[in-house]
């Protein structure tokens, strides 16, 4: 097989979404480059993901300052109690937020099985589910009580979200990669399985590099989808979608690959 070490990331992914039958072509890789083009992949996903969604709802509500104090209501938080002008429900891409001190305590089962991640406040407690972390945090604002917080106080801090919001995009980032690599592994023990069952067993390594490339294409959808607000894209079926498709595309390139040989 001619060597491919010199094909740029940019024909890997032109590869990659358009010319299943040519995955053969990216066997011959190396090793270090498929890891560049996997870091870049989870980068690209991270800023059609959550970067997007943060920026265009920076940009709907004129900023994060104009939000804090004039699009959100009037909060106060002190003596270890949340008080709220009004009750509050949105989405921050996807993140779902909402807020009602009307309610005395928010649990689990305040959470809706058609959002990843989700934050609720009431009087006496929030609670958070994220699937980065894959685990649910619960704070009650009892052990909070020599703490006053407002609208202003959350103005103030602005500079401090800014950073925070870029660490935990960090840890989103390392996220998605991670999973990114767990949907190829379990793509790839699947092929390898029917590979076997074919009579042609290839080596689990090469199957699990082309399965990076086969990934590509349902991520970009699902990652767009999900950006454009498309609740279609959070739910089990496409999951399995992702992984018939994925699985498909390297069946492509495969069964080619050995019939040539």
């Amino acid at each position: 097989m001619q060597s491919t070490e010199k094909i740029s990331i940019l024909e890997q992914f032109y590869i990659a979404c358009t010319k299943p039958r040519q995955y053969k072509k990216l066997l011959n890789v190396k090793k270090w480059k498929v890891a560049i083009f996997t870091l870049l992949m989870g980068l690209v996903i991270t800023l059609l993901g959550p970067v997007m969604d943060l920026a265009g709802f920076a940009v709907s509500v004129g900023g994060p300052r104009n939000f804090v104090m004039n699009r959100l209501p009037a909060f106060e938080l002190k003596d270890g109690q949340l008080k709220l002008e009004r009750a509050v429900d949105f989405n921050l891409g996807a993140l779902h937020i909402s807020a009602d001190s009307n309610k005395k305590s928010v649990g689990a089962d305040d959470f809706d099985d058609k959002y990843s991640d989700e934050v609720h406040f009431s009087k006496n407690n929030m609670v958070v589910k994220t699937s980065v972390m894959g685990q649910t945090i619960t704070k009650n604002f009892s052990t909070m009580k020599n703490v006053t917080f407002t609208n202003q106080d959350m103005a103030n801090m602005l500079p401090l979200v800014y950073f925070l919001i870029f660490v935990s995009l960090l840890f989103v980032y390392a996220g998605i990669v991670l999973q990114y690599l767990f949907y190829c592994l379990l793509i790839s023990w699947l092929v390898s399985l029917n590979m076997k069952t074919r009579n042609q067993p290839m080596a689990f390594g090469k199957i699990f590099q082309m399965s990076i490339y086969a990934r590509v294409p349902c991520e970009l959808i699902g990652t767009i989808g999900l950006t454009a607000g498309i609740s279609f894209f959070t739910g089990i079926i496409w999951i399995m979608i992702g992984y018939l498709v994925s699985y498909q595309l390297m069946m492509m390139g495969l069964v080619e690959r050995k019939a040539k040989e």
